[in-house]
This record gives structure tokens, sequence and C-alpha cells, in this order.
């Protein structure tokens, strides 16, 4: 812009000059002329200029959004990776308190076994003399002066089940399993 501006000034320089020292018509239209292209060639440079620093503003505004965004990018991928830790550790906390509420069934249903239940009545029969001999998730075996017969621990009337199952630790552990 600097070498625009001093060959303007040196136009108008030449242009003074000519009329002070009296140059002819022709050398005066002619720098006259030369002049008038001059100036027409600053201005259209000073709007390419404006142009050009415009754009130069939206590019930079440009590259300060995509320095936030890579920013917000990094902190997600922080983020995520923080969820997918947490996540993980959740996991091995969720299988090891699995791992001992089954260890705490398997032995409680095995300290069970032998349990004498004394008498029952089911569906209208009484049982007598009976013990537990196998005991699982969904049946109990149960010796009897009978003999021995599977019954379902739903079917069971309501003090025995509560005897063989703890039924509040079974729906937690429903709900923390599912």
């Amino acid at each position: 812009m600097h070498i625009l501006s001093q060959l303007f000034k040196t136009s108008v320089v030449a242009i003074a000059l000519c009329l002070l020292v009296g140059c002819n018509a022709d050398e005066y239209d002619k720098l006259r002329a030369e002049n008038s292209k001059l100036v027409a060639e600053i201005r259209l440079l000073k709007d390419q200029l404006y142009e050009l620093e415009s754009k130069k503003q939206k590019d930079l505004q440009l590259v300060r959004e995509i320095e936030i965004i890579q920013r917000k990018e990094k902190e997600a991928k922080i983020e995520i990776t923080d969820i997918a830790e947490y996540h993980r550790d959740l996991k091995s906390a969720i299988d090891y308190t699995v791992s001992l509420a089954n260890s705490w069934k398997m032995a409680t249903r095995k300290s069970l076994i032998g349990e004498h239940l004394g008498v029952l009545r089911m569906d209208g029969k009484t049982i007598t003399n009976t013990k537990v001999i196998k005991l699982n998730a969904e049946t109990v075996v149960l010796k009897h002066d009978q003999g021995e017969d599977e019954f379902k621990l739903a079917d069971l009337p309501e003090p025995i089940r509560k005897k063989l199952i703890h039924e509040p630790t079974i729906l937690l552990e429903a709900e923390i399993v599912n």
C-alpha cells in the first residue's frame, strides 16, 4: 500500500511540475490520463485489499472456532475415557457383588441341608417329619415319613419358604443384577 501511495504522489508531483514548468497540452493530457489510470488502480487495489482483510478476519474467526471445537473434542474424549473407566470399575464391583451373593446363597443352601422342618400342610395334605435333603434356587427336596418329594419353593407355605430363602435379600439381589 505504501508503494501505491508513493506512486500516486509522484504522479501528482509530475502534473504539478508540468503545470509550473509549462509543458505542452499533449504532455499534460498524457500525465492527467496516466494519473487517472493510477487513481483507478489504487481504488481497485484498496478494494481488493479490503476484501482480503475481510477474508483474513473471517479465516481467523474460523481458526478460533476450529481451536474451540478441537479443545471441546479433547475434553469430550477425556470425559468418555473417565466414563469408560467408571463403567469398567462399576461392572467389576457388580461382578464381585454377584459373586459374593452367589457364594452366600450356596453357603446358605448348604447350611440348610439336614434342617428339620417338622409338619407341613400343603394342598390339603399333611406331611410329617420333614427334612431338607437338597435345595436349589427353584426347588427343595424334602424327606418325610411317606418318602421324598421335590417342591417348588414358591409353593411352600410362607413361614417355611422364609426359613429356606431370605426373600428380601433375593429381591434386592434381583434388582442389583437387573
